[in-house]
Order: structure tokens, then sequence, then C-alpha cells
């Protein structure tokens, strides 16, 4: 019985931190931060320091637990020890890069010295919730809300409309089929080295990661997992093996346009929440550009009539804005990317 309140405790805990670093963060990511006025620097200075000091009792609290819990378990859930282990090294990391954070600022508040510590913050605050979510507090159905962090990100947005737009005026204006598929298979193949190499070489994976292209587009949480790029590349792949050109390039052009206008309109202005993070403007906004994209390419290169292409363009729009909005574990590079052109096939079939 004791046991189980501790772990209700702890769990409560822990999702009041997990949501204040978020936020922390968050504030942290904004363009608009005044790095170079000494009231917003000392502000973010207490903060970090009270986030610092709580993270760290939660650590204590985490180690208590299972001190507690881990007498009493049977040796065939002996590898949750490892979990709790993992779980009390991001915690102190957390902890840590907080305090020097802190220090740092106290020192210079160079708006570039910011910026680096803001990524580092954000890399613990990730491996963080991989490790919250691994020792499975929740298995004893106690929920824990674990947002990862989705800071704007204008060169990310540039980029992932640039990639979407090239990719179809290449395949419109230079590429055959077969030429495509060739170049895809070949990109796929160094995804998925590199995707391999990353796993199991970290030196690896904090060299590309690193690169001017990927350290400006990547999400914290890309750093322990496949890269949206890569996610991208092989669906990508696999959508022009198994759909029509035309659905591919709707997919394509849905995903790159329609996902920053949701991510721009709903993370600035986007206040009533629809689904976890996710905003009803940043919803809408999606809906929106995805309806007119589709329609616009599917009346180009679908072969439909006038109520084909309402039909299919309305189809596409509410699936992949309804994919967007669950895409919560999924990167939507894939599940958007996926539905947009499957359901867009359908129509040609």
């Amino acid at each position: 019985m004791q046991a189980a309140l501790e772990a209700v405790q702890l769990s409560e805990s822990l999702a009041a931190l997990t949501l204040d670093l978020h936020a922390f963060l968050l504030r942290l990511h904004d363009r608009r931060a005044a790095w170079s006025e000494p009231a917003w620097v000392e502000s973010a200075r207490r903060s970090g320091r009270e986030l610092a000091e709580r993270v760290s009792a939660a650590r204590e609290a985490a180690t208590r637990h299972w001190e507690t819990v881990g007498r009493r378990m049977a040796s065939a859930r002996s590898n949750a020890s490892l979990r709790y282990q993992k779980l009390s090294a991001s915690l102190e990391g957390m902890a840590t890069n907080l305090r020097t954070l802190t220090s740092e600022l106290a020192e210079s508040s160079r708006k570039a010295t910011a910026r680096e510590w803001c990524d580092r913050l954000s890399w613990s605050y990730e491996d963080m919730v991989r490790a919250l979510r691994r020792a499975r507090l929740a298995s004893r159905g106690i929920k824990l809300s674990l947002p990862h962090l989705k800071p704007v990100n204008y060169s990310r947005n540039v980029f992932h409309v640039a990639m979407g737009v090239v990719s179809v005026a290449l395949y419109e204006l230079f590429l055959d089929w077969p030429t495509t598929i060739l170049i895809l298979g070949v990109l796929s193949a160094l995804v998925i080295a590199a995707e391999v190499s990353r796993a199991f070489i970290p030196g690896v994976n904090r060299w590309l990661v690193t690169l001017p292209v990927f350290k400006q587009t990547i999400r914290p949480r890309e750093m322990g997992r496949i890269n949206s790029a890569s996610s991208y590349c092989l669906t990508l792949t696999a959508m022009c093996i198994l759909a029509p050109m035309a659905a591919v390039e709707t997919g394509l052009l849905v995903l790159a346009l329609a996902d920053p206008a949701a991510s721009i309109l709903g993370m600035r202005y986007g206040r009533r929440k629809l689904w976890k993070s996710k905003s009803v403007l940043g919803t809408l906004a999606f809906f929106g550009v995805a309806l007119i994209t589709s329609a616009v390419v599917l009346g180009l290169r679908s072969g439909l009539g006038p109520w084909g292409i309402a039909a299919a363009s309305g189809a596409v729009a509410a699936a992949s804005a309804a994919t967007e909005l669950f895409s919560d574990r999924l990167d939507d590079n894939f599940s958007v990317l996926a539905v947009a052109t499957g359901v867009a096939a359908l129509f040609m079939m």
C-alpha cells in the first residue's frame, strides 16, 4: 500500500516537473527571448536553479522508490533495475546541465552561448522523457504527461517546404520513374547505413547531428531516434514504388506545405488545444492548406473530373489532418506522407 502511494506521488511529481521543464525550454528557445536584457537573463537563471533542485529531488525520490519496490520484484523483472538506473542517470544529467546553464548565463549572456546550452538542455530533456517512458511507471495505471519538445524552427520549416517542392520539380522536369527509383534506392541505402551507425556508434551520431544542415533543422527528440529526413526518404521510396506518381506528388506537397503552416500558426497563435499539444488553429491551417494543395495537384495530374477532384482533395485533407493531429509517437514525415499518398491513390484506381 505504501509503495503504491509513493508511486502515485512520484508520478504526479514527475508529470508536473516535466511540464515545467517543457515550458522553460520553450521559453529559452523562443526567438523573442531577451538574452541581452539582464532582468530576463536573471529570471531565466533563477528558474533554471529552481528546476535543477526539483530534478535532483525527483531523482532522490525515484531512487528511494526503486529501493522499496525493487526488493519485492521477482528475478524475471530484474531488467527493471536497468530502466531505473537509466532514469536516475538522465535526471542527474538534466540537473547538471541546468546548473551549468545558470553558471554560463552568469558569466555571459551572449546569444550564441545561450543557444548552445538550449540545445544541450533540450537533448537532456528528451533523454529524460525516454527514460521516464521506459521506467514504466504508467504500467500501474498512472498517467504521465510527457510532451516532446517542438520549438518553432523556421530553418526546419523552410527545409521542409524546399524538400517537397524540389522533389516534385525534379521529377516533373528532369527525371523518369526508373531513374527516380534508382536514385531513391541509393539514398535509402545511405540513410539506413547512417541510422545503423548512429544507433551503435555514439561518435557518429554526435558528428552527424552537428553538421550544418542537421544542426539547424533537427529536433531534440531526433538525437535518440530515427531522423525525420531518414523517415521521409524511406517513406518516399516506398510510396514511389507502390502508388501512382500523381498521388505521390499530392502527398509530398501536402506534407511540404500543410505541415509547416500548421506548425508556425499553431505554435505562434494556437491557444485552444484540440489534442494534447496540437491546437485548433494549427489543425485548421493544416486542413485548409492540404485541401487547396491536393485540389491543385489532383486537378493538374490525376485526370479526375471536377467532382472527383473535390471528393479526393477533401478526403486527402481530412485524412492527413487527422493523421498529423494524432501522430504523437509516429514521425509525421512517415505518417502524413503515407496517408495522403494512399488516400489520393485510392481515387485513381
